[in-house]
């Protein structure tokens, strides 16, 4: 029961309205699409929007509500794509994967590399004997061992 509650609640909105000098609390249901709601969005309404008054604000908040809806109309499209929620997620990943890329080079560049017999390290001795081909083998041998 109380999950169900918890659900109701969310998708329930309440605003207060002054009429004939009585304050009456007005119920409506929140748009399926207001959960896609993004940070942009939020943080254009709260810093761009002029607080001076409350018709200021309602006025900011008509003028940009089609690109509002917009922008959440096309998250929702994406938001059941695998690979738009890999992306999604990529934001919460991508400092241990720039950490991980450096690894990798770090990798490359300080181990020693073994041609036909011949160690070469990072700096190559002899060019004419080093190709591309064996290096990027090599290269492909430490990302993926066999």
């Amino acid at each position: 029961m109380n999950k169900c509650l918890t659900f109701f609640k969310r998708q329930v909105g309440s605003v207060e309205i002054l009429r004939n000098g009585k304050l009456n609390k007005c119920y409506f249901q929140i748009p399926f699409v207001c959960n896609f709601i993004t940070e942009n969005i939020r943080n254009h309404l709260i810093k761009e929007a002029n607080r001076n008054s409350d018709q200021e604000r309602i006025n900011f908040f008509f003028q940009n509500v089609k690109g509002y809806k917009k922008e959440m109309l096309h998250r929702q499209k994406y938001a059941g794509r695998k690979l738009y929620q890999l992306l999604y997620k990529w934001r919460s990943i991508k400092f241990p994967a720039y950490l991980f890329i450096l690894f990798i080079n770090y990798n490359i560049l300080m181990t020693n590399f073994q041609f036909e017999g011949t160690k070469y390290n990072l700096w190559i001795q002899n060019p004419i004997e080093f190709t591309y081909q064996k290096f990027f083998d090599q290269v492909y041998s430490l990302i993926i061992p066999l």
